[in-house]
């Protein structure tokens, strides 16, 4: 499942971009192999996922928050990337295809913004259906995150928020939520 399921306005732009750049001053480097070169920032909580895999607390911007439940109501986990130059950051926000860990819900939501990128989505799990959607900017997407997936080419000054749910299933009973998230979700 793959679907673009609204657009923001040039102003909500505007708004996401400045916030953005504020932020990129907090971005590390990635370090996942699917992802050299790219910088991000964990947005609410952090997953480790080394095994077992754990949940600590992240970054938290009012901004970020509000976006954040708007689109994906009761979202706990976001993250933040950026693609292009600024000062002395460069990064690289393609990212290889790759299915999210386990520890989240299938379902995450993505907002494409400041710039258009190509998105690797393959549509069957099974036999392989790979595709590559063009992402405006201001793209608001749904996606199965548990279909490979990847950011095969962007435009310089793109950023991507993608949000999360925790998987509260039983299969990870480590996986704690900060009590001042968790606080903020009730």
């Amino acid at each position: 499942m793959f679907k673009i399921v609204g657009t923001l306005s040039p102003k909500g732009q505007a708004l996401l971009e400045n916030n953005a750049i504020k932020s990129i001053e907090r971005m590390q480097l990635d370090v996942s192999s699917y992802a050299p070169g790219r910088y991000r920032l964990w947005l609410f909580h952090e997953a480790n996922l080394r095994n077992p895999p754990t949940i600590k607390e992240a970054y938290f911007d009012e901004l970020w928050w509000k976006v954040a439940q708007k689109v994906y109501p009761g979202c706990q986990i976001g993250l933040l990337t950026f693609g292009g130059k600024a000062g002395t950051l460069e990064s690289d926000a393609r990212i290889s295809w790759h299915r999210d860990h386990s520890f989240a819900m299938p379902t995450a939501i993505g907002i494409n913004f400041g710039g258009n990128a190509k998105f690797g989505y393959d549509f069957n799990r099974q036999s392989g259906d790979k595709r590559s959607i063009n992402l405006a900017s201001g793209d608001v997407f749904k996606f199965n995150c548990k279909h490979l997936h990847a950011v095969l080419d962007h435009e310089p000054g793109r950023f991507s928020l993608i949000l999360w749910k925790v998987r509260q299933d039983g299969r990870y009973p480590g996986l704690k939520l900060c009590k001042s998230i968790a606080s903020l979700l009730t």
